[in-house]
């Protein structure tokens, strides 16, 4: 099959049309990209705050440190 000039012209109309599209989903998907990027370093973030609070709440912090320092005597 041989486009004629008009169907051509159309296809190449198309064609660009279709070439604009798939730039605009490569730059959305970078933005996701970075987006997801950057909840990931919140969720590390946040993760690393749970856990040093946690060990605050540690039972062994209830201990007095007279108790603690004969234990590491022992």
């Amino acid at each position: 099959y041989i486009p004629s000039p008009s169907e051509h012209v159309r296809i190449r109309a198309r064609v660009e049309e279709i070439e604009i599209a798939w730039s605009k989903c490569d730059r959305e998907i970078q933005w996701l990209e970075e987006a997801a990027d950057k909840l990931r370093r919140q969720k590390a973030y946040l993760e690393r705050c749970a856990g040093e609070h946690k060990s605050l709440l540690s039972p062994i912090r209830l201990l007095p440190p007279e108790i603690l320092s004969q234990i590491f005597e022992y």
